[in-house]
């Protein structure tokens, strides 16, 4: 009899072993996580450092009367931060109005 038969089969590096992927796939798998604990721990910390800067003396600028609106600073008034002339359309000095007169 072949002598390749008898016995317990030896490991080698070539055999398949399922342990091995499915260690591989926990690497993966610990990988992502890793990632996105990373991506959740940077945008918190941006997100403090947001909270805590003084951001007093920055000017502000909106877009649009969406976003003035969306961030609840709508109505704007003239010499308020973040008023300025093309937001105002009817030139009345309050910018970003919740109506228009007709």
């Amino acid at each position: 009899m072949n002598k390749w038969f008898e016995g317990p089969v030896e490991r080698t590096p070539w055999t398949y072993d399922p342990a091995f992927f499915e260690s591989a796939a926990r690497r993966r798998r610990g990988l992502g996580q890793t990632i996105a604990v990373g991506l959740l721990a940077t945008n918190l910390v941006f997100l403090l450092g947001m909270a805590f800067t003084n951001r007093n003396n920055l000017p502000l600028y909106y877009p649009t009367c969406d976003w003035a609106r969306f961030v609840g600073a709508a109505p704007i008034a003239k010499g308020q931060k973040g008023y300025r002339q093309a937001l105002d359309s009817d030139g009345d000095g309050i910018a970003c109005e919740p109506y228009q007169d007709p």
